[in-house]
């Protein structure tokens, strides 16, 4: 198996082209190429030229290297070790800052839980996924907010069924 991307890209490119020119019907090593149509045939062929290309152009065009080929100067000539000016000290007061104390700002919420007794949403049935909804947003509305929806959980704690729902403020 190929060690580098160009050489994977090559690899893979030339499989490519190998199932476009012969459709298929070949083995390599333990891969059984099946025999493909002839779309599958010139896309193959594309997709084989491409990969190989790209590989090419990689072998042949190298990627530049990441350092610069500009040499940094001063006016009297590149600098090196032996003419790099000394920088002076510089006086510079360091004086210490306390860290800016930060305030806790309270999350905004904008939504409610709440269990609503079936009663004050008009006892909708259990399986009407609609009625449900509709008689929880009427709730909300009649309560002051936006909107809301059940999550379809109920509970009976001894004084009624009480229906979990989500209140939007």
């Amino acid at each position: 198996m190929p060690q580098t991307d160009t050489g994977l890209l090559l690899f893979i490119g030339a499989i490519f082209l190998l199932i476009g020119l012969l459709g298929g019907g070949f083995e390599i090593s333990a891969i059984t190429i099946p025999p493909v149509g002839k779309l599958p045939r010139i896309l193959s062929v594309g997709i084989g030229v491409i990969l190989m290309v790209i590989a090419i152009n990689r072998l042949i065009f190298p990627s530049l290297s990441l350092q610069s080929s500009v040499t940094p100067t001063l006016e009297g000539g590149p600098i090196s070790p032996t003419n790099t000016p000394v920088p002076e000290p510089a006086n510079i007061p360091i004086t210490a800052t306390r860290p800016a104390q930060t305030e806790t700002v309270p999350p905004i919420i904008f939504s409610e839980w709440r269990d609503v007794p079936a009663s004050e949403l008009g006892n909708p049935p259990p399986d009407d996924v609609g009625a449900r909804f509709r008689a929880t947003n009427d709730y909300a509305a009649k309560n002051g907010f936006v909107g809301g929806f059940p999550n379809f959980h109920e509970a009976d704690y001894g004084q009624g069924t009480v229906y979990d729902t989500i209140l939007i403020k």
